[in-house]
């Protein structure tokens, strides 16, 4: 029987630790008892301070109860910051004023709270992993990959972000989990890893159109709900109005990941997870 037999693991995240698969794979592995704070949108500042609700729930805030009797606190976000300023260690949000409120800043804001429940809950004995985002290809959300810049020249890809919470993780002396590294998600993987196995979602037009199905612009379509686009429905060329949120549906979904892609992250993360604190 290992040391982590029975231990408690909570894990803080967004919708890659809301569908809840990833971490069944630490329970299998490691034979620990799971509990989460997570849900599927929310950054780190919603995962401190809870979220507003919507049509799929809410978040609750983080509190003494929520971190009460944890012997690890695993720490998995960053991916509905890719608009964001990325900042560097030693950021802070400070929500009275707003300053701070790079990926860094908010990373560490969410950190401090983290500490401030376990003090409240008199378990500060208790550990802390972060997880880096992993290197993802495009999705319905952004147009780019992993390596690549969303917005161009603005420094902010995935790969950065990733080195970002390496250097956040040094500054708070917490151990990390680096996916971007370690994972084996890049170009050549992204259809095994991916919840897509292909990069194109040819339901939708990646490029306008007219009325006989002719590109008209080099510039892909970033689609608003409500607005009419050309598409190709049992090959005739179709007026329809689109319904959806994503601004780009014509990319699959390779952000997300099918079930080798959630078991290879559970596996990664007990890795670290033994090197960091032992087995």
């Amino acid at each position: 029987m290992g040391y982590w037999q029975n231990k408690n693991i909570l894990f803080i995240g967004d919708s890659q630790t809301a569908r809840h698969v990833y971490p069944e794979v630490v329970k299998e592995l490691l034979g620990a008892n799971v509990f989460y704070h997570c849900k599927g949108g929310v950054g780190f500042l919603e995962m401190a301070d809870g979220s507003p609700a919507d049509c799929v729930g809410y978040l609750a805030q983080l509190t003494a109860d929520t971190v009460r009797g944890m012997d690890l606190i695993v720490i998995y976000g960053g991916y509905n910051h890719r608009n964001v300023e990325i900042g560097k260690a030693g950021d802070r949000y400070d929500p009275t004023t707003e300053n701070g409120k790079t990926v860094a800043g908010m990373m560490q804001y969410l950190i401090d709270k983290v500490y401030d429940r376990l003090e409240e809950a008199d378990d500060l004995g208790c550990r802390l992993m972060i997880v880096t985002v992993d290197c993802s290809g495009k999705y319905p959300w952004v147009n780019v990959d992993g390596y690549t810049e969303y917005y161009p020249d603005s420094g902010m890809s995935l790969q950065n972000m990733a080195k970002m919470q390496r250097e956040v993780g040094e500054y708070n002396s917490i151990p990390v989990c680096d996916l971007f590294k370690t994972l084996g998600s890049n170009r050549r993987t992204w259809g095994y890893f991916g919840a897509s196995n292909d990069e194109n979602d040819e339901r939708f037009a990646r490029y306008p159109m007219n009325e006989k199905g002719e590109r008209i612009s080099d510039t892909p379509i970033v689609y608003e709900q409500g607005k009419e686009y050309y598409q190709v429905r049992d090959g005739k060329v179709v007026l329809e109005k689109y319904e959806g949120l994503a601004r780009f549906p014509y990319n699959g979904d390779q952000l997300h990941k099918s079930p080798e892609g959630y078991r290879r992250i559970g596996e990664v993360i007990v890795g670290a997870i033994i090197g960091a604190y032992g087995n």
